[in-house]
């Protein structure tokens, strides 16, 4: 995982208790992400229209999606206490890439940015688009 932030004394925590080890078509990835302060309190700036910003990358490492289009130019003071957790609101990413469309079967990247610190953290996930193997080897069937 990636902690970027030494100096900082904050890290963006992702929660992956609802985070599955693969997804299929009409399924969400639900995002819940957390900054943990470790140190003495402090006030950090933070963006409340997007707390966190999302990228996701393929395999190649291009990036397909990233939610920077929600984000406002707006800005607030928020303070953690020591040891103190702030949950940011959930975010999802329904496996489509920048034009909307749906995503190929793959393993993805996804890395969270905080708004404003720079403070990052990822995850992987597979994805398996619709196709007869995928059925097949889930017995699922799938409605367009």
């Amino acid at each position: 995982h990636a902690e970027d932030s030494s100096e900082q004394n904050v890290k963006l925590i992702i929660i992956d208790d609802n985070v599955d080890d693969y997804y299929l078509p009409g399924g969400v990835l639900e995002l819940e992400v957390a900054i943990h302060n470790t140190y003495e309190r402090r006030v950090i700036q933070n963006n409340p229209s997007c707390d966190y910003v999302i990228e996701v990358f393929d395999s190649s490492d291009d990036e397909i999606y990233n939610s920077h289009h929600r984000c406002r130019q707006q800005s607030q003071s928020l303070e953690i206490k020591h040891l103190e957790t702030v949950l940011f609101d959930k975010q999802i990413w329904n496996f489509t890439n920048h034009n909307g469309e749906h995503i190929e079967t793959g393993d993805y990247r996804i890395i969270v940015s905080h708004s404003v610190e720079s403070v990052s953290n990822s995850i992987s996930v597979r994805y398996y688009a619709n196709s007869s193997i995928v059925n097949k080897l889930f017995g699922l069937y799938v409605k367009e």
